[in-house]
């Protein structure tokens, strides 16, 4: 991270259930994943729904919610997609990468009924290929969250109960990132 925001030049964002969106590019969030489901319709080609988002945190890993491992009918994710911010079409594709998922882990402690421990790391079947659109996460290695506000960024929806977005979204919100915190 150091050598990609020199002299803290980064400030992150942060805020939780930021709706209202507006169209991340490709190279802004390169650590951004999204976590798919191939799904065969009636004998036709295969097609991935992307249910989840997640965050590149080493070259094999990604983190995500425990609630991720399964879709309402029980199935697990099958692919993560990095380096693409339009899923639903192929314009900005030169990047990115489609690696097949080994294993999916969940905190041992979260259970669907409560949403506590809702978090998991996914392993990949092969190591990501560092290029212009995919990077790792920086991690924030300070003991006290910035007071500037943080980026939420993500495919979810855009609006309450609306449908997921196919285009990366980011949201600079209001609130300082401490004060989302408490």
């Amino acid at each position: 991270c150091e050598q990609r925001f020199p002299n803290n030049q980064f400030k992150p964002k942060f805020k939780p259930a930021a709706y209202g969106g507006k169209r991340a590019f490709a190279g802004q969030f390169q650590h951004m994943a999204a976590i798919g489901w191939t799904r065969t319709y009636y004998n036709a080609y295969p097609t991935i729904d992307y249910l989840c988002g997640g965050s590149l945190i080493t070259w094999k890993f990604v983190l995500t919610a425990a609630h991720c491992a399964a879709d309402p009918n029980n199935i697990p994710p099958d692919t993560v997609r990095l380096g693409d911010t339009n899923l639903a079409s192929f314009y900005d594709d030169g990047f990115a990468q489609q690696i097949p998922i080994a294993r999916f882990i969940k905190h041992p402690q979260y259970r669907w009924s409560r949403k506590y421990y809702d978090i998991a790391v996914v392993e990949l079947e092969e190591y990501v290929k560092p290029n212009s659109a995919i990077c790792v996460a920086c991690l924030w290695r300070e003991p006290d969250a910035p007071g500037d506000l943080m980026d939420a960024v993500g495919f979810g929806a855009t609006e309450f109960a609306g449908s997921l977005s196919s285009t990366l979204q980011k949201r600079i919100p209001s609130t300082p990132g401490n004060a989302a915190l408490r």
